[in-house]
């Protein structure tokens, strides 16, 4: 899943109203038609805007709604300090889709203001007021991107790797930790904010015709191994990984995805252990909310549990 937001003027007496459109990465934003964006309400003059929306590059199909990969992008300006009376600083536009998070946010902030619009408004992001409109991404899945936006665009990446490490620490077993990488890649990507557990590298090796999940480096013997990576789709990977952590000893198996986004009803791959043992299934699959409709799908079912990046959007508004 994606969520986006970007933040521009509105109704400002001399800002610039056009400006060169940032070059449309293959995965974050797609060019579209410039009338899609007919419709957009009007701000009050004076006030920031920002965007929250499921967005992304093409979608994907899963026979209960649309998907699509996950570059979770929460974007916004500051507040201003020049807001008259009541009336809200930010302005918050958001798609359907991304209604219950839109409104976590708000809950968080009192500055802001909902709006809902289309998410197709932010095929190009225009210059915001203040230079380059903020563009926060959450655990973007092509790292060559972060190199690929425009001029007037300012990205900012976050992660939801803070969100897991909070919900690590209320574990009974929290000091039995391991963290598992199921690839180079993974590793690369979230070593440095979880170097203070040990960990368990993992990578796919070919036999034969076949691509088979082996221990790289660590032990998981004995302890609870948390495999953490930034997406999860089909699973395979994932399940090939919790069978050979399970049989190199792991007392316990979860997992963490910033984004599940599971085409095709995939997560119903993954099945709770029950206290049988990580050879039966995971203990705990953590995900967060950037995709709304695998949030719906997968609420209150074992072995899932959703991490809420409402406030680490709202944090961001305040950039």
């Amino acid at each position: 899943m994606a969520t986006a937001a970007s933040a521009s003027p509105a109704g400002t007496p001399g800002a610039k109203t056009a400006a060169r459109a940032p070059r449309p990465s293959p995965t974050a934003f797609p060019r579209q038609p410039s009338s899609s964006s007919r419709g957009a309400p009007a701000s009050a003059p004076g006030r920031l805007c920002a965007s929250l929306h499921l967005g992304g590059a093409t979608a994907i199909g899963n026979g209960s709604g649309i998907h699509v990969p996950p570059v979770i992008a929460p974007l916004a300006l500051p507040k201003m300090a020049s807001s008259r009376g009541t009336q809200k600083s930010i302005l918050l536009f958001y798609c359907e889709e991304m209604r219950d998070l839109a409104e976590q946010v708000v809950a968080r902030n009192d500055d802001i203001e909902l709006r809902s619009v289309s998410w197709r408004i932010l095929s190009n992001i225009p210059i915001s007021r203040g230079g380059p409109s903020s563009l926060v991404i959450f655990d973007i899945h092509a790292l060559q991107e972060r190199f690929y936006f425009g001029d007037s665009v300012l990205p900012c990446f976050e992660s939801g790797i803070p969100l897991l490490k909070s919900r690590l620490q209320e574990l009974p077993d929290s000091q039995n930790i391991t963290i598992a990488f199921p690839d180079d890649g993974a590793w690369k990507r979230f070593y440095k904010q979880l170097q203070h557990f040990p960990m368990v590298i993992c990578n796919k090796v070919r036999e034969g015709e076949q691509r088979i999940v082996r221990i790289k480096e660590g032990d998981p013997k004995g302890r609870h191994v948390v495999i953490v990576d930034d997406l999860v789709q089909s699973g395979g990977t994932l399940i090939e990984c919790q069978k050979v952590l399970a049989a190199h000893g792991a007392a316990k198996v979860s997992a963490y995805a910033t984004h599940g986004i599971f085409p095709n009803k995939s997560w119903e791959k993954f099945q709770p252990d029950n206290g049988e043992g990580p050879e039966h299934g995971l203990s705990h699959f953590w995900i967060t909310d950037s995709c709304p409709l695998t949030v719906k799908a997968v609420q209150d079912r074992r072995p899932f549990e959703i991490l809420s990046l409402a406030g680490s959007i709202a944090s961001a508004l305040q950039i």
